[in-house]
């Protein structure tokens, strides 16, 4: 089917006028910022060109001392339910006065189908990893909802384990109380857990943990007039448009100088950023010590 379209799409570009070739390029580069499009090529110049432009869909690597989060939810046994799924997800990192840092991640999934709806009223059925800063150490979790033991199917004796997964997949154990996995991938540590969202209804499940790194050393613990800067990537999932409210709060006697972009919003402790997620998003602040 695939193959039949491309011939049919191949030979209508063949005929489009200039104009008309201007807004599929503009279409095609709206899509690939938007990560609705990845690309992958087998020649490997090409494709460093394309990484550079972030169109590939790799998960990003960031510098040592600053936050990441990627949501990343699977669809297994839920039909084409993902087209109805509307996902908000609303992160805060908390800077305590040792500057230890703890993220938490509210992610909540309303299916707007409706039961018996050819392809799109299954139950949604995700198993939802986090990625987040290698060596985050997660503290509590909860909301999931486990599929039923007859959903799964035994392995084959002759299946093996895949060398290839084994190279980018590190256990790291499983949460007591959640059930959580926890494990080692792409240079960032991962939760995942199941999310089962039916018809009509709205999932909602957290995360919580602290960060590998501190903003500072509790040896040296910043006096009056100080700086601290506070730096949050968020990737966003091929294909998602979610709705994300991402925020960092200090204690009292820090106040916000500095933010990396217009709307961005500074409160007496902290900032805060919310609206619909298109592309990655990149945050900055700068923080002074008033006392």
């Amino acid at each position: 089917m695939i193959g039949d379209l491309l011939d049919d799409v191949l030979q209508r570009i063949s005929t489009l006028s200039e104009k008309d070739m201007v807004r599929i390029l503009v279409a095609l580069h709206d899509a690939f910022q938007e990560r609705d499009i990845q690309i992958y090529l087998e020649d490997a110049a090409l494709q460093t060109e394309v990484q550079a432009f972030r169109w590939s869909g790799e998960i990003q690597a960031v510098d040592d001392g600053q936050d990441y989060l990627m949501a990343v939810n699977t669809n297994l046994q839920g039909g084409k339910s993902d087209a109805k799924i509307q996902q908000t997800i609303q992160y805060s990192a908390t800077v305590s006065d040792d500057g230890t840092i703890i993220g938490t991640a509210v992610i909540e999934r309303t299916h707007t189908g409706q039961e018996g709806e050819p392809l799109y009223g299954l139950n949604n059925v995700s198993y939802l990893r986090l990625y987040v800063p290698e060596g985050s150490e997660l503290l509590d979790a909860g909301g999931f909802t486990f599929p039923a033991e007859d959903a799964f199917f035994v392995p084959e004796d002759w299946y093996g384990d895949s060398t290839h997964l084994a190279d980018y997949e590190k256990e790291e154990g499983v949460h007591i109380g959640s059930g959580t996995r926890v494990t080692r991938e792409f240079g960032k540590t991962a939760f995942g857990n199941w999310v089962m969202t039916p018809p009509g209804r709205t999932s909602k499940v957290f995360f919580t943990y602290r960060l590998p790194f501190r903003l500072w050393e509790e040896r040296n613990v910043p006096k009056k007039d100080a700086l601290a800067s506070y730096v949050l990537f968020i990737q966003k999932q091929s294909g998602t448009h979610d709705n994300v409210r991402s925020a960092v709060s200090f204690s009292s006697s820090w106040s916000p100088r500095w933010v990396s972009k217009e709307g961005v919003r500074m409160s007496e402790h902290g900032v805060e950023e919310d609206g619909a997620m298109t592309e990655d998003r990149f945050m900055s602040v700068i923080m002074k010590k008033d006392f």
